[in-house]
Formats: structure tokens, C-alpha cells, sequence
């Protein structure tokens, strides 16, 4: 029981992980396309 709780959450904190990578590339995304169309 308490190994499947430590499991669990493992999987929260590495989704919590994926999620904020996520959202890191997307800022960096729009950052690079604000950039380029400053660069024109």
C-alpha cells in the first residue's frame, strides 16, 4: 500500500514536471516568434 502511494506520487510530481516543460516552450515559442517578426 504505502509503495503504490510513493508511486503515485511520483507520477503527479513527474506530470507536474512535463507540464511546466510544457509551458516553458510554449513562452519560449512565442518569444522566439515575437523576436523573428522584430528582427523584419
Amino acid at each position: 500500500m504505502q509503495d503504490s502511494l510513493i508511486y503515485q506520487d511520483i507520477l503527479q510530481r513527474g506530470r507536474q514536471q512535463e507540464a511546466l516543460a510544457l509551458i516553458k516552450c510554449e513562452q519560449l515559442q512565442k518569444l522566439t516568434k515575437k523576436s523573428a517578426a522584430n528582427v523584419r
